[in-house]
């Protein structure tokens, strides 16, 4: 009995392929996705560490150009941090290879009363739709030092891809 479903398998015709969506054999083959870019956006969360202690919480958006398992992009965030009680926004560049990112840039903290601007530097672990990440931001002092705040956070993104065209019907 067993021959009967082998010589059915034997007897069906070879299905066609449809030469238009082969892939072109002279492009190298290629891990993760063809260049698209994507904005994030979300919200992040932490704690500050080392000599001020507190925690940290607000939003954060990134638009990153993913070409194979690279990018480069741009990122920002705009914090409540309870360590100086004071509004912390960052915006700057952001590189990246497979999921590990590092951005930079500069930051600017207010307490409503008075700003000071100073600088960022941020390297990340990507997990999909979160990251985890340690931040240090500089701020210039009046006696002409520089002040660090080192922070340990996560964030968790809702990445929208830009210009998404929806897959059609096969020609």
């Amino acid at each position: 009995m067993m021959w009967l479903p082998i010589s059915g398998m034997l007897l069906m015709p070879k299905p066609e392929v449809n030469k238009t969506n082969v892939d072109n054999p002279d492009q190298p083959f290629e891990i993760g996705v063809h260049p698209k870019t994507f904005l994030s956006v979300g919200g992040t969360s932490g704690m500050t560490v080392l000599d001020d202690r507190g925690v940290f919480a607000g939003l954060n958006a990134t638009i990153s150009r993913v070409n194979g398992n690279s990018l480069i992009g741009a990122t920002s965030d705009l914090t409540w941090d309870t360590a100086s009680n004071q509004l912390v926004a960052t915006v700057g560049p952001r590189v990246g290879k497979l999921m590990v990112a590092l951005d930079g840039g500069l930051a600017v903290r207010s307490d409503f009363t008075e700003s000071e601007m100073g600088g960022q530097v941020r390297g990340s672990l990507n997990l999909g739709l979160g990251s985890v990440y340690v931040r240090t931001m500089l701020w210039p002092q009046t006696d002409g030092g520089v002040s660090a705040v080192t922070q340990l956070g996560f964030s968790v993104n809702f990445p929208q891809q830009l210009g998404y065209k929806p897959r059609t019907t096969y020609e």
